[in-house]
């Protein structure tokens, strides 16, 4: 795989663009329309060809959009199940819809969740719509039920940073297994969206105080597989994806380093993705991190390499500096 080696392979999927909700941060502008079961097979499986003769295991993250609300859901996994190298099949979802004859189908080949929740009651409702709150409140007993892992996500920004401990707690009462926060990724293609954007000093606070709550509450799972956690504890954290172990699927085909980096670099029904993986000049630099600006002398390099979507969003440049590293 290029000149790194490695074992695992990530790949969000976003199977459709359709969604019950209009999160205002959401950053699935331009629905598009689905591709027939077909057309996903196949491409999925041109990835995936060659992907598994390159490493030892693939996870699968479907996405969407809202995945549950993809006519082709079933089939897919049904045909992801074919492939041995797939360890795990997951799901992103805003946790609203639960049509239990599906679920009930497809229990025993998912291993987890994960839903989007972006404050308290008040907040997340005026972010995600009405009435969601309590509706992932009253759902997340029935996926726990199938014996997949519950994890709630929470998007950090301006308008929610200070809620972090409010979801925590949502978290602790409602059994989740796993919480995690996400960054916020301006939209490229509106600059105003960067009035979201917390300052690194801000970020630093954040990290450093959930990490805190981390150790305080041990009964809860706190994810930090993203970059900049490395700074704030050397166990923790992981290097930026994109160019190295992941990729990113919309909804039409179009494939992309990693989702939030809308950076296009071919078409799964139309591309090679051998070539695209070997020899495209945007993974060839974000896979040589010492390409990275202000970063390649840095000793959490290999464990960081900051966010590529982020430093793109700003700075219109992929290999620049996060904009919200707080060790520089």
């Amino acid at each position: 795989m290029g000149n790194k080696k490695v074992k695992n392979f990530y790949i969000q999927w976003h199977i459709t663009d359709r969604c019950n909700l209009k999160c205002k941060h959401c950053y699935v502008k331009n629905e598009k329309n689905d591709l027939k079961f077909s057309e996903l097979k196949q491409g999925i499986k041109n990835i995936l060809t060659p992907v598994s003769n390159w490493v030892d295991e693939i996870e699968i993250c479907i996405s969407g959009g809202e995945p549950f609300l993809s006519p082709h859901l079933y089939k897919i996994i049904q045909y992801l199940k074919k492939w041995k190298k797939i360890k795990k099949i997951m799901f992103t979802s805003n946790g609203t819809i639960i049509n239990l004859a599906l679920l009930k189908k497809i229990k025993k080949d998912i291993y987890d969740i994960q839903i989007s929740l972006e404050g308290g009651e008040k907040l997340n409702d005026y972010i995600r719509g009405n009435g969601v709150y309590e509706l992932i409140q009253k759902n997340i007993p029935v996926f726990k039920a199938l014996n997949w892992k519950v994890g709630i996500n929470m998007t950090i920004h301006k308008l929610n940073y200070e809620e972090i401990p409010s979801v925590v707690d949502f978290c602790l009462k409602n059994k989740v297994d796993i919480f995690s926060i996400t960054r916020f990724v301006p939209c490229t293609q509106d600059d105003s969206t960067n009035k979201l954007l917390l300052s690194k000093k801000k970020i630093e606070e954040i990290y450093c105080s959930t990490f805190k709550l981390s150790q305080k509450y041990k009964k809860l799972i706190f994810s930090f597989n993203r970059t900049l956690w490395n700074i704030v504890n050397s166990n923790i954290g992981r290097s930026c994806s994109a160019g190295i172990n992941g990729i990113a699927i919309l909804s039409d085909g179009t494939i992309l380093p990693c989702r939030r980096l809308e950076i296009p670099l071919g078409n799964f029904l139309n591309n090679d993705f051998v070539d695209i993986w070997l020899n495209s000049k945007i993974i060839q630099d974000l896979r040589n991190r010492k390409n990275i600006k202000e970063c390649s002398s840095c000793e959490k390099l290999e464990n960081c390499a900051g966010c590529r979507a982020i430093a793109y969003a700003v700075n219109k440049d992929y290999l620049s500096q996060d904009p919200q590293c707080f060790k520089i």
